[in-house]
């Protein structure tokens, strides 16, 4: 064997080595999702997904979106005030358009919708960023056409090489947490709420109003829609698409933050306007509710941080939208 022969040799086996060993190291990093905070009830994807492939019923109302909806639409509030349809919320964290037809896709293998709600959150459009809000999702769907859909299309060939090849890169940010697990220390992230079914996260705490005005995010905050991504904005079409292809109505819809928070927002007209334009051109109704506020929901009762309703505020936001819900529904 020549010296060139055995350097490659030798550069195989290294490869296959480390390759391996990162494969070992991603399967404990990741176990900090699947089985540390899982278990504990903090990591709301899983326990989302174990339900759903559970339930006996398929859904009939479905709720899509980021945080803002598994935070905002409570669906045993919508199911009783809907003639007890089966409502679920497959909202997540920081989750984009393109998860959320991907999503749509996999909920269809199952049964057709009487109404999607795409909640829509205008920070999550300006990233296309998909190893976070993507992967929290694919990796606990079923094996099948949706799955493997969401992987080829999905992610970017580099989030692909990653995933299949490079787990412990993934998934390094559960690194810290697994070292204070092994040293016997505390390794949980701080709870924002109990998983409460079909998808719904509720959290009791309420939001100071000195801590809302003083030390807000949205303060003096401005994006523009330029910033909004053409691959976002690509894929709400195909969900507006893929709903119409399938007779499902659709609404695009604005779950409210607080009003102080809004109002420090200096161009929210122009980001609202933005999307009403982008509902009209796919003709898909649009609720914003940021700017047609519900009556009674307050920022003092109804909101635990300076974008997110409490379980108080989802109970009473939810309720007061089904009027609104119900047209679409019984116009099916």
């Amino acid at each position: 064997m020549s010296a060139l022969q055995r350097f490659i040799l030798k550069t195989v086996i290294y490869s296959l080595v480390l390759i391996g060993l990162n494969l070992v190291i991603g399967r404990f990093l990741s176990s900090y999702e699947s089985d540390d905070m899982a278990q504990q009830g903090v990591f709301f994807p899983k326990l989302r997904w174990e339900e759903y492939y559970e339930a006996e019923q398929p859904a009939e109302v479905l709720v899509l979106g980021s945080s803002h909806a598994f935070r905002s639409y409570e669906p045993q509030v919508l199911s009783q005030g809907l003639g007890d349809l089966s409502v679920f919320n497959m909202g997540s964290s920081a989750q984009s358009p393109v998860t959320s037809y991907y999503l749509l896709e996999e909920i269809l293998q199952r049964g057709t919708p009487k109404l999607v709600i795409m909640d829509i959150y205008f920070m999550v459009f300006t990233s296309d960023e998909m190893l976070n809000n993507g992967l929290i999702n694919w990796r606990y769907l079923h094996r099948g056409a949706a799955k493997n859909a969401f992987f080829r299309e999905g992610f970017s060939r580099e989030d692909q090489i990653a995933i299949r090849l490079f787990p412990a890169f993934v998934y390094r940010k559960y690194l810290e947490p697994k070292v204070k697990k092994l040293l016997g220390r505390s390794y949980l992230p701080p709870a924002k709420g109990d998983y409460l079914g079909r998808g719904f996260v509720g959290y009791a705490d309420t939001l100071s109003m000195d801590i809302l005005q003083q030390y807000n995010q949205f303060d003096r905050f401005q994006t523009s829609p330029s910033e909004f991504t053409e691959r976002n904005r690509e894929y709400l079409t195909k969900i507006a698409e893929k709903c119409r292809e399938q007779n499902i109505p659709l609404l695009f819809t604005v779950a409210p933050i607080p009003e102080i928070s809004v109002s420090k927002i200096r161009n929210y007209a122009e980001i609202s306007g933005y999307f009403q334009q982008l509902a009209d051109s796919v003709q898909v109704p649009y609720l914003d509710f940021n700017l047609e506020r519900v009556a009674g929901l307050q920022d003092s009762t109804h909101y635990y941080d300076d974008d997110h309703m409490n379980l108080a505020g989802a109970t009473y936001f939810s309720r007061s939208v089904i009027p609104l819900l119900k047209p679409y529904i019984q116009n099916h």
